[in-house]
């Protein structure tokens, strides 16, 4: 059941992230106190799930869960549910205002992005957790 789960996780990343880079070009755009804090937000989850992931390939998830504590994990979810919103924003919200093209674009990013996320959420609830 859970790969068919983490299939579903494409095309839905693909639809949410073309609604979202839509709402983005129409009503944040123009906002650019907004736009600014979403950018920088957006870089900042970026650079956080680089690294985890960095952590996770080196020390391993259930080492980190020990030394991090029961943070650790919650800190995980923030940045699963963060991490394909992060990257819409970063390609919807840099140079000018985008197109069609553009959103097109951050929703390809965002359904590529989706499969090795789901799949980090699931090896690290497996280590933790163990299999279901």
């Amino acid at each position: 059941m859970e790969i068919f789960g983490i299939m579903l996780s494409v095309p839905a990343a693909f639809v949410a992230s073309g609604v979202y880079a839509l709402i983005l070009n129409k009503f944040v755009w123009k906002r650019v106190m907004l736009r600014r804090t979403l950018q920088v937000a957006s870089l900042i989850m970026l650079s956080l799930i680089v690294l985890e992931v960095a952590l996770l390939a080196s020390v391993g998830a259930t080492r980190l869960a020990r030394i991090c504590g029961p943070s650790f994990y919650a800190a995980h979810i923030v940045l699963f549910f963060a991490a394909v919103p992060a990257l819409t924003n970063a390609v919807m919200l840099r140079g000018t205002q985008g197109g069609w093209l553009r959103v097109l674009v951050a929703a390809c990013a965002g359904a590529v992005f989706a499969l090795p996320v789901a799949l980090m959420q699931y090896g690290v609830s497996e280590a933790l957790y163990g299999v279901d």
